[in-house]
């Protein structure tokens, strides 16, 4: 393997891969779950549930972003903890909006 083409980086261990595919296969569920729920439950979906799905889609676009930089080796290793935290505030966000869209009172 010639320099050019060796990874900034180097080699992901597959501990790390198999732990970075859960979480990214776990977040994609929280979020497809919440959009079907959110419409299911309130139909038709009024602006505040629009307003919320517009939001996570955003959010989910910027991650998604952020891994793929990551991946291609454009971001440095410490902005891992990042992607990490922004997972779990979009994870959170989910939950969040589920329990909006339910109306399940505390």
């Amino acid at each position: 393997m010639d320099s050019d083409s060796k990874p900034l980086f180097g080699e992901t261990p597959p501990k790390y891969k198999a732990f970075h595919y859960g979480t990214s296969l776990f977040a994609t569920a929280a979020v497809v779950i919440t959009t079907i729920c959110v419409i299911a439950a309130n139909w038709p979906p009024t602006g505040l549930n629009i307003i919320f799905l517009i939001t996570i889609f955003l959010q989910t676009i910027s991650q998604i972003i952020m891994i793929r930089w990551y991946r291609e080796g454009d971001v440095d290793p410490k902005f891992l903890k990042l992607i990490y935290y922004n997972t779990f505030v979009l994870i959170l966000f989910c939950v969040c909006i589920n329990l909006y869209a339910f109306k399940v009172k505390f």
